[in-house]
């Protein structure tokens, strides 16, 4: 197991990589996000790996842009972090393993964009909501995150998760975020990429 102070990168003897953050709510600085980044070279580097999960312990996946650090930094660091908020999604956009995402709770603004960076979303079955929370916040959505949003494919219904701050739960993320049966965890996790797993580059269907 590879350890870092907020994430954990582990393997099992089936082929898959498990990155936990644990680090509260997950919020998204500059700190995070590098080792979030060194988390996904541990799991290339390891040749056995022929799927990537990222996941989280208790009450939160991630709940965005840690806008408490944000807020209070120079334009030259803002930049920095929106520069590796991009390379981050892009990234895990394009990274040649299956990935899920495997949303223990809730799941927030850039977290929400982190999340439907994957190939694959699972939910718990008895807790969690999903949501963009920018509009609420009068906040607007910066290049990188539309990139995200013009890169992959979407019902088109789910323009008012954006412009109207819709809270989803229960049934309700299946139409709109393309998520696979809500889960009661690591098994169904597995069984997400499964019927694709392997250690190769995989050729995405983006719009």
């Amino acid at each position: 197991m590879g350890t870092t102070q907020k994430i954990t990168t582990e393997f099992t003897a089936d082929g898959f990589g498990i990155i936990r953050m644990l680090n509260g709510q997950n919020r998204l600085n500059i700190d995070f996000l590098t080792e979030l980044n060194s988390a996904l070279d541990r799991v290339l580097s390891n040749k056995d790996c022929k799927a990537l999960i990222t996941t989280s312990e208790g009450k939160f996946y991630s709940n965005g842009i840690d806008l408490d650090w944000l807020l209070k930094q120079p334009e030259v660091i803002a930049k920095k972090f929106s520069s590796l908020l991009h390379d981050t999604l892009w990234r895990i956009m394009h990274f040649p393993l299956p990935t899920v995402a495997a949303l223990n709770g809730h799941t927030f603004a850039g977290g929400a964009f982190m999340a439907i960076s994957h190939d694959y979303r699972v939910m718990r079955a008895d807790r969690g909501w999903i949501c963009w929370n920018e509009t609420h916040l009068k906040l607007p959505i910066g290049e990188p995150l539309h990139e995200v949003l013009n890169t992959k494919p979407w019902d088109m219904t789910i323009g008012g998760s954006f412009t109207d701050f819709r809270l989803f739960w229960k049934d309700k993320p299946m139409k709109f975020f393309r998520l696979s049966r809500r889960a009661v965890f690591i098994p169904r996790k597995r069984a997400s990429a499964s019927p694709i797993f392997g250690n190769y580059h995989i050729t995405r269907r983006f719009q």
